[in-house]
């Protein structure tokens, strides 16, 4: 028992060392802090698409499915942004929902990246009458999306958390 308790004290003292020398502009605490940061977001959001992959789902009416220009400050068409812009309804019980979310992922991309978007959107299966699958949070209807991230764009996710901190092992 005291040497756990003495290995959690060195770990909280490595722990504060490590901030205080990124705080004073150590290159290595740095990049440890930032990699560990990434791997501990990218850990969230696979989580997050593992569980956004067991929603149940319905069927809704597909509205409006396009991009949407993000506001810019220049006046310049390669700094130009765009997001999914997408409308869809539907029912969940008795109560019908609108929803606006593509996919778990949320894209900006550039006028010269805007084929990533549309990439996104040919997920989006739309059928006869403009119906579509709905996933949505069975806690909360009111969240949903109508595409399901796959292995890949899990992996992918998971790549980009460890990315980071493979470099720090590679480097330091």
């Amino acid at each position: 028992m005291r040497g756990s308790l003495t290995e959690s004290m060195n770990l909280v003292g490595a722990i504060r060392d490590t901030i205080l020398s990124a705080a004073n502009g150590d290159e290595q605490s740095i990049v440890l802090l930032g990699a560990i940061y990434v791997l501990l977001v990218c850990s969230y959001s696979v989580a997050w698409q593992v569980r956004m992959n067991l929603w149940p789902s319905v069927t809704g009416r597909l509205e409006k499915l396009g991009m949407r220009k993000l506001p810019v400050t220049e006046n310049s068409i390669p700094d130009q942004e765009y997001v999914s812009d997408a409308l869809y309804t539907y029912r969940v019980g008795r109560k019908e929902y609108k929803g606006k979310r593509v996919s778990s992922w949320v894209l900006v991309a550039s006028h010269n990246l805007r084929g990533v978007l549309r990439l996104q959107q040919k997920g989006v299966e739309v059928r006869h009458g403009n119906e579509v699958t709905v996933y949505y949070n069975p806690g909360k209807p009111e969240k949903s999306l109508l595409v399901r991230t796959g292995p890949v764009g899990q992996i992918v996710t998971a790549l980009i958390g460890i990315g980071p901190l493979l470099f720090y092992l590679v480097k330091y």
